[in-house]
């Protein structure tokens, strides 16, 4: 098994890196469950309110 930053061992998917790259370079904002930074989170939790 490779090299992981995972709590669990598992091997990391493509939003596992990309959130632990984020947190490992400082940034300490929110992250969707897709690994990206969210810059504006009313406008982010607004899209995905149910209506």
């Amino acid at each position: 098994m490779g090299k992981t930053r995972r709590w669990d061992g598992e091997a990391e998917t493509e939003a596992d890196e990309r959130f632990f790259d984020l947190r490992e370079s400082g940034y300490k904002g929110p992250i969707d469950q897709d690994g990206h930074r969210v810059d504006d989170l009313e406008m982010w939790m607004d899209e995905r309110r149910p209506r």
